[in-house]
């Protein structure tokens, strides 16, 4: 991965300048596959799309400008929101999105919900983080400054994601079948997993008019992570060209089968 210049994005309320990271190459090299559709590429990096201004005065959600301009002048990063953020952005809608209950705030809403499903999923604890932090210090890792460098790691997760995805996998097993699960979800207090199933939920209703094979992975998945097994088994039976998505299909029929919501591993990383 080659880190690329910084871009200039302007808060569509106060118009005060915020920089986004960028790259300038990347590839999928020791890419992870995510049964709720989250891909984590460490040489191809995410950067976020939907925002809250970071000038204390302002504070509005927005959606990140894709045309960004190189930055030639000083101003804060735009990061990640957390689950908190993601709650309030989707109650408070964007800045930027239009009016409430068009196509675009539509659409806006419906791809905050799936970010805050992935970010619940895909979660890391402050404990883990910091413990991730001092063993890379202990080996002498480079790799600290430069992933703190070239990402804005307030989100715990995201440090995660990035370089400590051992400390929260494990494995299930039963009759002799296994899936690799990531435990996002698996310390939620009682609260938390109402936030997490009503969200769940909605996004089901919102995708219920969308047939193609990727929605169907999607519906079939939020069914199995609130619990509802069989009807993420008969919305997989529905999937269309099933061979093309056959890894996915049978990791999740099998995570189904072992009864765990949690989300699991498409791929066999040992």
């Amino acid at each position: 991965m080659l880190p690329g210049r910084n871009l200039k994005i302007k808060c569509p309320a106060c118009r005060k300048v915020h920089l986004q990271r960028s790259i300038a190459s990347g590839n999928t090299i020791g890419t992870f596959y995510f049964s709720d559709g989250k891909r984590l590429a460490p040489m191809l990096p995410e950067f976020p799309h939907f925002v809250k201004c970071q000038y204390d005065k302002c504070g509005v959600f927005f959606t990140a400008d894709n045309t960004a301009l190189w930055a030639f002048t000083s101003g804060p990063f735009v990061r990640f929101l957390t689950i908190d953020e993601y709650v309030q952005a989707i109650n408070i809608g964007l800045f930027n999105s239009g009016k409430k209950g068009g196509e675009k705030w539509n659409k806006d809403i419906l791809s905050l919900r799936i970010e805050l499903w992935r970010a619940f999923n895909h979660r890391v604890k402050k404990k883990d983080f910091d413990e991730m932090i001092e063993q890379m210090k202990n080996d002498g890792a480079d790799e600290v400054k430069i992933m703190l460098k070239t990402f804005e790691f307030n989100d715990y997760r995201k440090v995660g994601q990035y370089y400590g995805l051992n400390l929260r996998v494990s494995k299930i097993t039963q009759d002799n079948m296994v899936v690799s699960v990531i435990e996002g979800m698996k310390d939620t207090d009682s609260d938390e997993k109402a936030v997490y199933d009503d969200n769940c939920r909605e996004i089901i209703s919102l995708m219920e008019k969308k047939s193609d094979a990727v929605s169907c992975l999607i519906n079939a998945e939020l069914h199995r992570n609130i619990g509802e097994y069989d009807m993420c088994k008969s919305l997989l039976k529905k999937i269309e060209q099933p061979e093309k998505y056959q890894r996915a299909i049978s990791t999740i029929n099998t995570a189904c089968d072992v009864k765990t919501t949690l989300t699991v591993l498409l791929q066999n990383f040992a």
